[in-house]
């Protein structure tokens, strides 16, 4: 089976993203949602931005982290638990939808507005006519348990040895803290503070080649309203990856990553 887009393999049958999902991610999925469904359910907040303290790196995050093409590779942030999923299920839709095209058995359809493709139009035989191949498995991104997320995100490793799932390069200052390369991994330390989320491309990989485990956004689970992994407010001094952070709402510290596997249709 190809790996999944977006994704690394970790083990036989299970992808992760590589990165959050950023906001060229959240983008495309909103002017799709726009254009074939006249929804705007997919709409970010981002009123999160409000209180965010204005002396930082910039004054206007509220009107420019979503448009400017600087931050085209930062996560989204300001979505919803409910959101995510339906991001989830939208990006299952389109990649089986494009797997099935270079299969040949569909043909690139642009006209769909109102009446799209989904997996359960083709397996349940009321898409195009097209009789289903119950033999085909389809892709299933979903958010991660906590246990899929420590898995993936210790790389491997026993975070009681490695609580960051990588080591660390550090010093301490004089009052035995870890001043730690804050630009690197995305989270804040005693002696500097991290303005904001960062560019998913930058910083540490585990052994499974995933960015952005440590700090950048924290990262919702399936379990409604839990999130894992440290953020640009946490100090590397206070959290460890096996922390989990409480959310009722939408933040400018929360995102997600999906994981995926192929599954066999089953009425």
């Amino acid at each position: 089976m190809e790996v999944l887009p977006g994704t690394i393999e970790i083990s036989n049958n299970y992808y992760v993203d590589q990165t959050e999902i950023k906001v060229i991610d959240w983008r495309e999925y909103q002017y799709w949602n726009i254009y074939y469904t006249k929804s705007f359910s997919s709409k970010f907040d981002s009123t999160v931005w409000r209180n965010y303290d204005k002396n930082n790196r910039d004054a206007n995050m509220e009107d420019i982290y979503y448009s400017h093409p600087v931050y085209n590779e930062y996560p989204i942030v300001g979505i919803t638990y409910k959101s995510a999923l339906e991001y989830c299920k939208w990006r299952s839709d389109r990649v089986f939808e494009y797997q099935l095209i270079k299969r040949g058995i569909l043909k690139v359809d642009k006209d769909q507005i109102g009446d799209f493709f989904t997996i359960e139009k083709y397996f349940n035989g009321t898409w195009k006519n097209i009789k289903p191949d119950y033999s085909i498995t389809y892709p299933y991104y979903s958010l991660p348990t906590m246990k899929e997320w420590l898995s993936f995100a210790s790389g491997g490793n026993d975070l009681d040895s490695l609580p960051f799932g990588v080591k660390i390069e550090a010093t301490k200052n004089w009052f035995g803290k870890i001043n730690n390369d804050t630009l690197e991994l995305g989270v804040k330390n005693n002696s500097s503070y991290y303005y904001g989320p960062s560019h998913t491309g930058y910083g540490k990989v585990n052994n499974y080649k995933l960015r952005r485990i440590i700090g950048g956004v924290s990262e919702m689970l399936i379990e409604p309203g839990i999130a894992a992994g440290g953020n640009w407010t946490k100090d590397l001094n206070y959290f460890s990856l096996k922390d989990t952070v409480n959310y009722i709402k939408p933040n400018n510290w929360l995102g997600f990553r999906c994981v995926a596997k192929y599954k066999v249709w089953t009425n």
